[in-house]
């Protein structure tokens, strides 16, 4: 092979490589100019950004504090306002404690703790004390918007005996029932309701039931002293679905549940009196 052969070769493969690579290098070249552009106000923008926070920082700093301390301020005074309340269940409770009797002393808790729960006239709060000389339950107090529900009816219960004797006996301190028929439309389909839940309540105990509610919500308390179960609080609503349990429990576990719990241990019984010749 002479000379001028090889040079025709190595130029035809020269030219094969620079068409196979030439796009390749116009691509990677356009990239890299691209990339270099972006770059460079990549860093601009850093730089603008830099500037701006900085500006922004000295502008609106003042601002966040003066809202921060708004906001604390607030705080401030709903604290100052629930504490208030507090002040106010005891001064109310407390304020005619040696003029009143127990009851109505009970009474007035209990209207307190109605209006926490915003009570209608669709809505009842009653406690129940267990007699363990007696062997029976011994209302001791009750609140209800409308007098006619509120005073009246039997103040002894026996142990066994309707939504309480159920709630007493069950195996939680938590009981409750709801979503019962409409007595005003169904008497029978009521009671046949109130049996399907186990709790017995004869035909003529339930006829002289003022208020005969939908929903019931049980709380099994105890002595805070012993542990000892000693009461039932009962929440009557005519509503289907009155209440939460959950919170009667957060209300049982505030300031008012706390003084509702030591006003129901320090209540005497009859049973009690009677050992003591009161």
């Amino acid at each position: 092979m002479d000379f001028l052969t090889v040079c025709k070769d190595w130029f035809q493969s020269g030219l094969n490589w620079l068409r196979v690579n030439f796009f390749r290098g116009v691509i990677f070249l356009s990239s890299l100019a691209v990339f270099s552009v972006k770059f460079s106000e990549l860093i601009s923008a850093k730089s603008f950004l830099r500037a701006n926070v900085a500006q922004g920082v000295d502008q609106w700093l003042p601002i966040g504090v003066f809202l921060f301390l708004l906001y604390a301020n607030r705080q401030v005074n709903k604290n100052q306002n629930d504490l208030k309340k507090k002040v106010d269940l005891y001064e109310d409770i407390l304020g005619g404690y040696s003029e009143n009797s127990p009851e109505e002393n009970m009474n007035t808790l209990l209207s307190i703790i109605g209006k926490g729960f915003k009570f209608n006239h669709a809505h009842r709060v009653s406690v129940y004390k267990y007699d363990e000389g007696d062997n029976v339950f011994y209302r001791i107090g009750r609140f209800h918007q409308d007098s006619h529900y509120m005073f009246g009816g039997r103040t002894l219960y026996q142990r066994a005996l309707g939504v309480i004797g159920k709630a007493w006996q069950g195996d939680n301190d938590n009981y409750y029932v709801e979503k019962l028929p409409d007595p005003d439309k169904s008497l029978d389909e009521y009671k046949q309701a109130l049996m399907s839940n186990g709790i017995a309540l004869p035909d003529t105990e339930l006829n002289g039931i003022r208020f005969k509610a939908r929903s019931f919500y049980c709380v099994r308390t105890q002595n805070p002293g012993n542990s000892r179960s000693n009461a039932i609080i009962l929440f009557e609503s005519k509503q289907p679905e009155g209440f939460r349990m959950k919170k009667i429990k957060t209300m049982l576990e505030s300031e008012e549940g706390k003084v509702l719990a030591q006003m129901i241990s320090v209540r005497k019984m009859p049973s009690e009196n009677r050992e003591r010749g009161l």
